[in-house]
């Protein structure tokens, strides 16, 4: 967090339970900073409300543990403003990352 005075990350990979502050507070702390780093959240724990919490602060996706390595990366791309271009392929339905549609 300190190091968000002098630079930007180009995405955040939050998970939501970690040590000190959760997901939702860093999340958070960066929305209201005014200049927002994209973000994609990772947890064990989908529910709902986490999902709508996160989805409404702007977060780039959702993701579920245990996270495929190809989805995480894809969302980390799409996260990331001109991270280039994408073919536009979805990943399977068995997966168990859920990126968030925009």
């Amino acid at each position: 967090m300190k190091s968000l005075a002098t630079r930007r990350p180009a995405c955040l990979i939050l998970d939501l339970h970690m040590p000190r502050m959760s997901g939702f507070e860093v999340q958070e702390h960066l929305v209201r900073s005014g200049e927002p780093v994209p973000v994609v959240v990772i947890t064990g724990h989908d529910t709902a409300q986490a999902r709508d919490r996160v989805v409404g602060a702007g977060a780039s996706a959702f993701l579920r543990k245990p996270v495929d390595d190809q989805a995480l990366l894809d969302a980390v791309s799409k996260a990331i403003p001109c991270a280039g271009a994408t073919d536009g392929a979805e990943g399977e339905d068995e997966s168990p990352a859920t990126p968030i549609p925009r």
